[in-house]
């Protein structure tokens, strides 16, 4: 899954999540958040929701990993204001954010030449 992921085959990383669903062993939150990612690469944040979505319903419990790569999502998607809200959902779940996080809302901001919201999260 993360070699797909990687190589930006987020559809090939989808399907062998799918196929770790329909197994007895299921799938964990490494597997989604690296979906999750894979999708975020490619700026494709609607489908990275849907599957951090799929990975709560499954039960399991989204971490800094899987918060980050939504966050990043939106950044790549040019809409910093979605990543700036996931990184407040973060916090209220209380997942602590980490430089990569910050990062990436300062990242999207930065895309669309808003100097006055970079220099906000900067001092964050």
């Amino acid at each position: 899954i993360e070699a797909c992921s990687r190589n930006g085959d987020a559809w090939g990383a989808a399907g062998w999540l799918e196929e770790m669903i329909g197994a007895s062993s299921g799938p964990n939150v490494f597997a989604f958040n690296a979906v999750i990612a894979g999708f975020a690469r490619k700026g494709s944040a609607a489908e990275a929701e849907s599957w951090f979505e799929r990975m709560k319903d499954a039960g399991l419990e989204p971490n800094v990993v899987s918060y980050t790569a939504l966050i990043d999502g939106c950044a790549k998607a040019n809409d910093p204001a979605g990543a700036a809200r996931w990184f407040e959902a973060m916090r209220k779940r209380g997942v602590l954010p980490n430089a990569l996080s910050f990062n990436a809302v300062i990242n999207g901001f930065a895309r669309l030449g808003d100097t006055e919201s970079v220099a906000r999260w900067m001092e964050r």
